[in-house]
């Protein structure tokens, strides 16, 4: 293989650092059973795409080892007990000698040796690697050209995002101030209220002003009048000048976000450019020849769209010489011409960047997917079309494990970060004739057209280009089908779903606004992919350009939300993400066949204690609670959770077990003998999941056991609400 290009050798350096900055931080959680499992997944994700990056730019010993180590993760992974601290320092070390490939390659020395440590990875999974050749270091600089010097620079891209934040917030901020009540509008409305109570009191003045005893109130309420008039010119004047600083800050503050954006614009060649030599060489190690061809590299795009996309490219084109290209026999038998063909074609329209992967291959084995679903026990449901399986993590229809497929991780990459842009991947594929994969995303992930909506007293964004049309229907006109809701729009009936339902959202208490209760619906369909999806509302408040800054979700939710966008009254409005609403609507069910009947009061409020020694599942388990209308209680370990059970009113406990002072089993002791507490509700969530445990937990009251490594927030909340 060719030695590594100076310029992707850059690339990659600064995309592997990255990746190993988090990878070292999340090792040592495997060794955790309430972390292991998030932290394999992770591991798992960015190995992969480590793996193919390094292919992509030619560096087979970076290659090689990071397969191992994914190998090594897989198996560890499956093995299920806590690895040996030897273990970690050898998975830490390989991260280290990962990070050293590039460096010497880029200084032009010899590679740091790997065989030993490969053979040590290589161990956990019982497997042994060959090494290859090391890539040549890259050629030595050329002598400074004696050319005039370009109008163009070299900016660190850190510094363009920090420009890009930095104006985001200033244009919220300019937002702020301009919704923001002053002083000046409140000397205005004084002045107003000033000539009102003149006015009305101006009679009774005229009748007295020759009175002897009235004169001194008359005199002072001349000064007062004059001098108000003066404050009234001075207010004006204030208000001109307020008015005209308030346009020019919202000019500049427009422009430098503009300009920002623009310096952040590049062509999609930047990015996408290398694809063709890796395509090319991945199709030669397999014994196949492939005729690589692409559209539309010259587009301007936000450069973090085109990073944020080129691992989901990379994969699609992967698999397109893994999974489609036949060999040349298949080709020549099948009509076809010997050489495979891949598309990449990139085109803009309407603010969003379409990208289309294709080849002329054999296409998706619908046969192999259903045997694969079958072999890991899916239950496919009516909805869920074939298609959608193979971007399930871990799905793979490969037979055996190569570098380039059988993990199953690929297509769920894409899907993962497409959604992460906000935007949307379908498929397509015909049997022996080939496959399409269509990714649409913004243009820019800077400022976007949102329509904002309020629903069970929050408020909320979607962006526009998902928006297919606003409606406004009677609930007259809400029939049923199935027994869910239905609402006709174009004479074709769709079902409707409201938006609480979707975010499963407590219920909030009746309106005092009669038009809320029984006036007509508001509805936005949102079209995403193959789903038209009808969702109900309780106001449509405004649609307005915004800039989307990023929540830093946890990955469970993060899928959901597409940013957030800063309020003029203080508040931050969440923008959904289309495409996961979509699904969630086509996933809804029969809760929705109520959600236009008339509000019930709201109940009392119940009240949970959660004892825990975990931070982290205190704050998790509060936050789903309270999102379901619980009270929540904490407590950090039994004698702590025991003492609030007796000094308040709680109305079920959730707990841990191993917990230091007092464990979970010594508490519900505790509580079982307490005549006043003896009949309170308890729970177990613990990652204790050993049949003698729950047994244990079980025979001394628990009412239900939840194992935390199969934790399910939804299980959770019906195991409250049962025993409640």
């Amino acid at each position: 293989m060719s030695p590594a290009d100076p310029a992707l050798l850059e690339i990659f350096s600064a995309e592997q650092a990255e990746h190993l900055q988090r990878m070292r931080a999340i090792v040592p959680g495997i060794a955790s059973a309430e972390t292991a499992t998030a932290a394999y997944e992770e591991l798992l994700r960015r190995a992969h795409t480590l793996k193919g990056a390094a292919r992509a730019v030619g560096i087979e010993s970076s290659e090689t080892l990071v397969h191992a180590l994914e190998s090594a993760l897989s198996t560890l992974r499956a093995a299920g007990p806590e690895p040996s601290q030897d273990v970690i320092h050898l998975l830490q070390l390989a991260l280290d000698v990962m990070e050293d490939i590039p460096v010497a390659l880029r200084a032009g020395r010899a590679l740091p040796g790997i065989e030993e440590l490969l053979q040590g990875v290589a161990r956990i999974s019982g497997k042994t690697y060959i090494t290859a050749a090391p890539p040549s270091p890259p050629a030595p600089p050329a002598a400074p050209s004696s050319e005039p010097l370009s109008e163009f620079v070299r900016i660190n891209a850190h510094y363009l995002d920090e420009l890009m934040g930095a104006s985001a917030e200033l244009v919220a901020a300019a937002d702020m101030a301009a919704a923001a009540g002053t002083g000046v509008e409140r000397a205005e409305q004084a002045v107003r209220e000033w000539r009102r109570l003149r006015n009305e009191a101006s009679v009774y003045i005229r009748s007295r002003r020759r009175d002897p005893e009235f004169a001194p109130t008359f005199e002072c309420i001349q000064n007062a009048e004059h001098q108000i008039e003066v404050l009234a010119a001075e207010v004006r004047a204030e208000a001109a000048i307020r008015h005209q600083r308030d346009w020019d800050l919202r000019r500049l503050t427009d422009h430098l976000e503009e300009s920002a954006l623009r310096i952040r614009m590049v062509t999609a060649e930047t990015v996408f450019g290398s694809f063709g030599p890796m395509l090319r060489n991945l199709a030669a190690d397999i014994g196949r020849t492939v005729d690589f061809r692409t559209t539309g590299l010259d587009i301007l795009v936000d450069r973090v769209v085109l990073q944020s996309l080129k691992d989901p490219v990379m994969h699609l084109l992967r698999n397109a010489v893994s999974h489609g290209i036949e060999s040349e026999s298949e080709r020549i038998a099948a009509g076809k011409p010997a050489a495979g063909i891949i598309r990449l074609a990139l085109r803009a329209g309407g603010e969003r960047l379409r990208i289309t992967v294709e080849d002329d291959g054999r296409g998706l084995d619908y046969t192999a997917v259903a045997e694969e679903a079958a072999r890991q026990g899916i239950a496919r449901e009516s909805n869920e079309t074939l298609s959608d399986l193979v971007f399930r993590p871990g799905f793979s229809t490969s037979q055996r494990l190569t570098t380039l497929s059988g993990r199953g991780l690929g297509l769920s990459i894409v899907r993962d970060e497409v959604n992460l842009l906000q935007g949307d991947v379908q498929m397509q594929s015909q049997p022996g004739k080939g496959l399409r994969i269509l990714i649409s995303v913004p243009l820019s992930l800077s400022g976007q057209q949102v329509l904002f909506v309020s629903e069970a007293g929050y408020t909320f964004g979607i962006l526009t280009t998902w928006i297919e049309r606003l409606e406004r229907v009677e609930r007259s006109e809400i029939g049923t089908a199935e027994g869910l809701p239905v609402v006709t729009i174009d004479s074709q009936p769709m079902r409707l779903v409201r938006l609480a339902d979707l975010l499963s959202l407590p219920p909030v208490p009746r309106s005092e606004d009669a038009e809320e209760e029984t006036g007509p619906i508001r509805i936005a369909i949102v079209a995403a992919g193959d789903v038209r999806a009808a969702i109900a509302v309780d106001a449509l408040l405004d649609v307005r350009d915004a800039v989307l800054k990023p929540t830093h979700l946890e990955t469970g939710e993060a899928g959901l939300s597409a940013g957030a966008i800063p309020m003029p009254d203080g508040t931050v409005a969440v923008v959904l993400n289309a495409p996961e609403l979509a699904q969630r609507f086509r996933r809804a069910g029969a809760a929705s066949a109520r959600a236009f009947e008339p509000r019930e009061e709201q109940p009392r409020r119940n009240r949970i204690l959660v004892v825990d020694d975990s931070i982290t599942t205190r704050s998790l388990e509060k936050s789903v609670l309270e999102a379901h209308g619980f009270d929540v209680v904490l407590a950090v370990d039994g004698v702590d959770g025991l003492a609030k059970l007796r000094e308040s009113s709680i109305d079920a406990v959730i707990t841990d077990l191993m917990m230091p002072r007092m464990d979970g089993f010594q508490l519900l002791e505790n509580i079982r003998k307490d005549p006043r507490l003896r009949k309170t509700p308890v729970i177990v969530v613990s990652s204790m999941e050993s049949r003698e445990d729950q047994e244990r937990g079980l025979a001394l009251g628990a009412n239900a056991f939840i194992v935390k490594r199969k934790f399910d927030q939804r299980e959770l909340i019906r195991a409250v609400r049962r025993i409640l």
